[in-house]
């Protein structure tokens, strides 16, 4: 398996998508209790090996998913994420209806 490592200059909510499908994959199929075990042995030795804390499984594995609680129309922004600086200038988007997506330059291709 392979993750985006921790050091990486990605969103960190893209590093934390690819972690909440692992534990979704695992929660979801039908496994018995020693291969959810594997499962979730396996995927902390990946975030392990990435620079990630294991603690991260139970923070992410509590999370339930957002719902927009609004009827308003939500605009969406896209910003390409280049480090903390992207993350401080959205963050006066957030009391505000505009929505914020990253995109990031760095690809296997670059």
């Amino acid at each position: 398996m392979f993750i985006i490592p921790k050091d990486s200059c990605h969103p960190l909510e893209h590093k934390h998508a690819a972690i909440r499908y692992l534990l979704n994959r695992t929660n979801t199929h039908n496994l018995d209790n020693d291969n959810k075990e594997a499962e979730l042995h396996t995927i902390e030795h990946v975030l392990m090996n990435n620079g990630y804390v294991t603690s991260i499984i139970k923070q992410l594995n509590k999370l339930e998913p957002k719902t927009n609680q609004s009827t308003n129309k939500n605009r969406w922004a896209e910003f390409t994420y280049i480090g903390r600086e992207t993350k401080c200038i959205t963050k006066l988007f957030k009391e505000t209806s505009v929505r914020i997506s990253y995109n990031t330059n760095n690809s296997l291709k670059r």
